[in-house]
């Protein structure tokens, strides 16, 4: 075994578990690679350490030819960037060999760490954290394969090597920190004057109450330090630090804000400042660092996330939402949360129909039942809730309100009617739910295609996201029908040599389907708004999230620059079809402000183009962009 990490990191090594490597007879070895890679100046990249550590201590092949084949790598790839890259990858490859430390167990094996504390303050079935699975009965399963939500919050991977650091006097309050956060760690509060805590925690007067503090709580255990907060900041109030520096500081900062009791500010929630209050219901899932994909998902929980349905497509979306049994999605105090199940590719579409046609029978059987109590009991305070739910059914906030009303309302009767106690056990179905079909492009755009088609066809009121990245991103960034014409990816090694599909144009084509394009970094507000009209609106809706990946051979952190370019660029066009309206289709996209050329060569998958390929790459890319944009702003005169 050969760990990435520093001496200290294996006193935190739980006893059982070097237990268990000494009983297996595993030889174990550590590097600070990531020490190496800051010496000289790699940033994160550390692959080509780990790589030659391998090399090194498996002796799969002569430890000399490997080291000349990782060079050859090198010069490959970093000729055309500069020549300091290029030395600074020869000197830290010189240095593996001496930097490689075997590990004594018995040193370590004793060290009164243990993972007890998983086994002693939870259900049966979460020693699987602790890596005791085998010792839990078929017994303490569900029986329908449900699991409690809110449990990715105790693991607490602890993984950054480097963690946002919060400036109070520079921070503006703006919220675009927490509204970019993949994994929902930054979570801004208010707390009143006279409920701060006796201990100094940073803090800052709130905008918004004269008579409170802003705090910014960051949790660093579940922080990846990915730096898309950083790099939105218009303020600079957040810049990224060195762990071992501020973590104390940080975690002492966390725990405390966690005991506060927070005040709810009155703000408009089509906002990104006032978003940034509401709760998250998904939280530090087990998504890549800066992840293009989840900020949606967490928003999407913070718009309606009391009330929300997802039917999940097989892929990215539902390892990181449902690896079991860690389940990012989480409650309210109120025990309000999403509702989430995953599905095969070919039918996630047909799956999240059936979500819908289900709660339809639900609620018209709620309805009958509402009418018979209305004209039989006595209770005036049980009929008037009831009257007002069936004049306000379709309003999602209003039917949470008279959910919690009625729950209490019968709460407080002891002798219920079996009539009220039908009412009582079925009282979620009050509430309107709102159903989302959730998953990538391999789904939409290929293999669950033929069942979106058929969904949107339906005219039922269902909500479908695609998480836009382009390629196959789950299964290693393998071409899909929405990558584009040139880029490189598996199965398409010497680039695409088809445009991509238009699915939203097919979906406008049926006339009676809600359709956006959004791309959060380049334009925070027209994501809300388009996420909000599509809850809104009586019928199918369809939005196409450009989510940036990992696999597109971006920089770490740069997902929300990525989207701002790729729209300035013309790479990617924002609008909103609706209709419903008299002007149906609005154009959220400006008139590219800069080349095409700009946005490709900050992305891999169309650099490694040979230079004849580039050409035509780009030549087409800018056709396609020009004629997609003259048609869209010619819908949005009409």
């Amino acid at each position: 075994v050969l760990i990435n990490c520093n001496a200290d990191f294996l006193n935190h090594i739980p006893n059982d578990t070097w237990s268990q490597l000494e009983d297996n007879k595993v030889s174990v070895y550590y590097i600070d690679a990531q020490n190496l890679a800051n010496k000289y100046e790699l940033g994160d990249k550390i692959n080509i350490i780990m790589q030659s550590a391998f090399f090194y201590l498996t002796k799969f092949i002569k430890y000399e030819d490997a080291q000349n084949y990782i060079k050859q790598s090198i010069k490959a790839t970093y000729k055309k960037l500069s020549e300091d890259a290029l030395q600074n990858n020869y000197k830290v490859l010189d240095e593996i060999k001496d930097n490689i430390v075997k590990v004594d167990i018995k040193k370590y094996k004793n060290n009164n760490i243990n993972t007890s504390f998983l086994q002693n303050n939870v259900d049966d079935i979460y020693k699987i954290f602790a890596r005791n699975g085998d010792n839990v009965p078929v017994s303490k399963f569900s029986e329908n394969g449900s699991i409690k939500t809110g449990t990715s919050n105790l693991e607490k991977r602890d993984i950054a090597t480097i963690l946002p650091q919060w400036i109070p006097e520079k921070c503006i309050q703006c919220g675009q920190c927490s509204f970019v956060c993949p994994h929902a760690v930054i979570r801004p509060i208010i707390v009143d004057n006279d409920k701060l805590p006796a201990t100094k925690i940073k803090m800052a007067d709130s905008k918004l109450n004269k008579n409170a503090k802003y705090i910014m709580q960051i949790s660093p255990k579940d922080c990846t330090g990915c730096k898309n907060c950083a790099n939105i900041c218009p303020t600079k109030a957040i810049i990224m630090q060195d762990k071992n520096v501020i973590f104390e500081e940080m975690q002492n900062d966390y725990t405390i804000s966690q005991t506060l009791s927070k005040t709810t500010p009155i703000v408009n929630d089509n906002t990104v400042m006032g978003v940034q209050y509401k709760l998250p219901y998904f939280e530090y899932c087990g998504a890549c660092a800066g992840c293009g994909e989840t900020p949606y998902i967490r928003l999407l929980t913070q718009l309606f996330g009391n009330r929300l349905v997802i039917a999940n497509a097989t892929g990215c979306s539902s390892i990181y939402s449902g690896s079991y049994p860690s389940c990012p999605f989480t409650t309210d105090k109120d025990g309000l949360g999403p509702t989430w199940a995953n599905s095969l590719f070919e039918d996630n579409a047909e799956f999240g129909y059936g979500m819908r046609i289900s709660l339809n029978n639900k609620r018209d059987n709620l309805d009958k039942l509402a009418n018979k109590i209305i004209s039989t009991t006595n209770n005036n305070d049980i009929k008037s809730q009831l009257l007002l739910w069936q004049d306000n059914k379709d309003d999602g906030k209003k039917t949470i309100e008279i959910y919690r009303n009625l729950l209490q309302t019968l709460k407080n009767i002891n002798n219920l009617s079996d009539d009220l106690l039908n009412l009582k056990n079925n009282i979620d179905d009050i509430i309107k739910k709102s159903v989302w079909i959730i998953g990538g492009d391999g789904w939409a755009y290929d293999i669950g295609f033929g069942g979106l088609d058929q969904v949107i066809a339906s005219g039922e009121n269902v909500n479908i996201l695609v998480l836009d990245t382009e390629v196959y991103s789950n299964t290693g960034g393998q071409s899909s029908k929405s990558t584009p014409f040139g880029a490189m990816a598996k199965f398409n090694i010497q680039g695409k040599t088809t445009n991509k599909k238009n699915l939203a144009q097919i979906a406008m084509t049926y006339k009676n389907v809600y359709v956006a394009q959004i791309a959060m970094g380049a334009d925070k507000m027209q994501t809300i708004k388009a996420l909000k009209e599509a809850e809104k609106f009586n019928g199918p809706s369809i939005i196409i999230a450009y989510s940036p990946c990992i696999n597109h051979g971006i920089k770490q952190g740069d997902s929300m620059n990525q989207m701002k370019l790729a729209v300035e660029c013309g790479y990617f066009h924002l609008f909103r079809y609706n209709p419903q309206n008299q002007k149906s289709f609005t154009l959220d996209s400006k008139q590219p402000t800069k080349d095409l050329r700009d946005f490709l060569i900050t992305e891999k998958r169309f650099t490694k183009l040979s230079s004849e390929e580039k050409i035509t790459q780009l030549n087409n890319a800018r056709e396609n962009s020009k004629q997609l944009f003259d048609y869209y702003k010619k819908l949005s005169e009409e």
